[in-house]
Parts: C-alpha cells; sequence; structure tokens
C-alpha cells in the first residue's frame, strides 16, 4: 500500500468525528471494510439513520439515546453497550453480539436480530414489535415489561430469560409448537 493509499484511509478518531456530525453518507463512503474499532465510542444522542456500522467493535459504546433507524450492524460487537432509549427501527443486527448490552426502553420495531447474542442483555421495556427474534440467545436477558407483539421468537434460547408474564410465555410456547406442525 502506497503512502498516498495509507493517508485515504480515515482514523478511527476521525471516523467518530464524521458520525458526530452527521455526515453519515460521507462515513459510509469511506469507512474501510472489515471490524473499525470503536471501542467505547460516546455517542450519545447522535442521529446515525442508515449508518453501516456492519461489523464494528463498539463494546461498552456509550449510545444512549442515539437514532440507529435502518442502520446496518449486521456482525457488530455491542457487548455491554448502552443502548438505553436508543431507536433502531428496522435496523438490522443478525449476528450482532449484545452479550450484557443495556437495551432498556430501546425500540427495536421491525429489527432484525436473526442468530444475535442478547445474552444477558436488559431488555426492560423495550419495544419490539414485529422483530425478528429467529434464533436469537436470549439466555438470561430481562425482557420485564418488554413489548414482543408480533415479534418472531422461533428457535431462540429463552433458557433463564427473566421478566416474561404467563401470556407472553403462553404465546411463544405456542409459536413454537405452531412452528414445528
Amino acid at each position: 500500500m502506497s503512502s498516498e493509499e495509507a493517508a485515504a484511509i480515515p482514523t478511527e478518531e476521525e471516523l467518530i468525528a464524521l458520525l458526530q456530525s452527521g455526515k453519515i453518507g460521507e462515513f459510509n463512503r469511506v469507512r474501510p471494510a472489515g471490524e473499525i474499532d470503536l471501542v467505547g465510542a460516546d455517542l450519545t444522542y447522535f442521529d446515525l439513520t442508515g449508518a453501516n456500522l456492519d461489523g464494528v467493535n463498539l463494546t461498552r459504546a456509550n449510545l444512549t439515546g442515539v437514532n440507529l433507524n435502518e442502520a446496518d450492524l449486521t456482525g457488530a460487537c455491542l457487548i455491554r453497550a448502552d443502548l438505553t432509549g436508543a431507536c433502531l427501527i428496522r435496523a438490522d443486527l443478525n449476528e450482532a453480539d449484545l452479550t450484557r448490552a443495556n437495551l432498556t426502553r430501546a425500540n427495536l420495531t421491525e429489527a432484525n436480530l436473526a442468530w444475535a447474542n442478547l445474552a444477558g442483555a436488559n431488555l426492560t421495556r423495550a419495544i419490539l414489535i414485529r422483530a425478528n427474534l429467529i434464533r436469537a440467545d436470549l439466555n438470561e436477558a430481562d425482557l420485564t415489561g418488554a413489548n414482543l407483539h408480533g415479534a418472531y421468537i422461533i428457535e431462540a434460547n429463552l433458557f433463564e430469560v427473566k421478566g416474561l408474564s404467563e401470556e407472553q410465555r403462553r404465546l411463544i410456547i405456542h409459536k413454537l409448537q405452531a412452528s414445528w406442525e
């Protein structure tokens, strides 16, 4: 790689600055392929609608109140990230790692969480209307007060899930039985 090519690759600080300044189109255009390390980044309350964060490492990032509507977070690492009150409507979190992430009051309406790891995640009062949770790992997740209306919860790991009402458990079991028929 020439020195010109190396200079053209933005640093992690420059990528964060693009996101914080709302230059999502430019971020999507210049971001390098593969994993980007944004561990611990503070993107609180920023509008990242449509951002391509595919494979980005956002471990322990502060994403409180962030707007990630229609963002691509496929395979992203969000371990212990704080997504309190975040808006992730129609976001793609397929195969994302949200282990122990805080998603309290997050809006995940129609989000794709297929194969996502949500083990130990806090989804208290989260909105998961019509969310795709097919084969998601919800082991030890807290779903207290979560709205799961119309969510697709097929072949998901629900071992030790906390906070599901009896009605929610009954509906999930009914969906699982229907999927086997």
